[in-house]
């Protein structure tokens, strides 16, 4: 079946592939979870009355070196205020926002030593949840990369 619709939603939804096209050009094509495999993070949210604590003790745990932004890595404005990066001795990158770590990647095995370092340290995790981008925001990058390459304005 073929399912040709603008209401991303709905296709995330009920496809298990997609093809992004742009001017009858597919410039994107596989799996919702192939595509947006890269842009997999977990998010790990701490319970924490005192969010300068939480930080300070979460720096403490985490041994990497921390740089102050003021947008995480995938560009998005820190939604609790600056975003501290960092990149982990086995190279996943981490992200400090407010009482949330962000670790970049998909893989769950590689979080668990994030997570024992962060009981280890005292902190209380309220929640661990992997997140990935929307089909919409995909399709939005995919069509402006597209139109870029052709030297059009999006």
């Amino acid at each position: 079946m073929f399912l040709n619709s603008h209401l991303l939603g709905d296709v995330e939804q009920l496809c298990d592939r997609v093809a992004i096209l742009v001017q009858g050009n597919v410039v994107r094509q596989g799996t919702i979870s192939d595509l947006t495999a890269d842009t997999c993070r977990y998010v790990i949210d701490l319970a924490a009355d005192d969010r300068n604590a939480a930080q300070a003790a979460v720096r403490a745990a985490i041994p990497c070196q921390w740089v102050l932004r003021a947008q995480s890595a995938d560009g998005q404005p820190g939604r609790n205020g600056p975003v501290e990066t960092g990149r982990l001795s086995s190279g996943e990158t981490v992200e400090l926002a407010g009482a949330s770590l962000h670790v970049v990647t998909g893989d769950a095995v590689r979080i668990q030593p994030v997570l024992d370092a962060l009981r280890a340290g005292g902190l209380v995790i309220h929640e661990v949840r992997l997140v990935r981008q929307s089909l919409e925001d995909f399709f939005m990058q995919a069509v402006s990369v597209a139109n870029g390459a052709r030297g059009e304005k999006t």
